[in-house]
């Protein structure tokens, strides 16, 4: 199973201790920063170019 670095875990728990005033265990850290970065991964795609043109011409 893939897990974080303790440097991210670190971090990512800071950020979340600051944002949500939750303190989290590390294994809880590592959990969510793991579903944090597949939703990325499913929300961030590069627009194609034949898509691309209609958003530029409509701002």
């Amino acid at each position: 199973m893939f897990t974080l670095s303790q440097t991210s875990i670190a971090e990512f728990k800071k950020i979340y201790q600051k944002e949500y005033g939750i303190e989290l265990s590390d294994s809880e850290a590592n959990r969510l920063g793991l579903e944090l970065l597949e939703f990325f991964k499913l929300i961030y795609r590069p627009i194609p170019k034949e898509n691309k043109e209609p958003l530029l011409n409509s701002v």
